[in-house]
């Protein structure tokens, strides 16, 4: 994503919940990941700085299933996940097909589910508000 996408984080925000993890592409896992030298050559430093910038996205076509699946789990685990809020812009059919097996993957660890599809208009804010009011309430009568 070049440019972020604000839009689904303030209306989950506003709603009265809080993002406490992401699985984005160009999220917040380009901050935990560490630059890793084997040594320090020049060579060494501009091929580590190459794999911290390439690695650590998460999209479906630069990395394995498993390893975002794991990445998934161990999200949940850490943060103590109340539900999930897939989000994929449109037309990204990567994440369209990955979607089928988080959702087994949280269907089995009984973790509620919102798949939104958007993109970087503001024609469906109001649509996406009512959607996201409604799993918040749902999540909420879980608890």
């Amino acid at each position: 994503m070049i440019w972020p996408n604000y839009k689904l984080l303030n209306i989950i925000e506003e709603s009265g919940a809080t993002v406490i993890a992401d699985e984005l592409c160009s999220g917040t896992r380009m901050l935990y990941d560490p630059v890793e030298v084997d040594e320090w050559t020049e060579k060494a430093m501009i091929t580590g700085i190459a794999y911290r910038y390439l690695l650590p996205s998460t999209c479906p076509c630069f990395t394995e299933s498993n390893d975002r699946m794991d990445r998934i789990l161990d999200l949940l685990n850490e943060f103590n996940v109340e539900g999930v809020i897939y989000h994929s812009l449109r037309l990204c059919q990567l994440y369209d097909i990955e979607f089928y097996r988080v959702k087994q993957v949280l269907k089995d660890k009984d973790i509620p589910l919102l798949n939104i599809h958007t993109d970087y208009s503001l024609e469906d804010t109001e649509q996406i508000k009512t959607r996201i009011e409604a799993f918040l309430e749902m999540i909420r009568a879980k608890r």
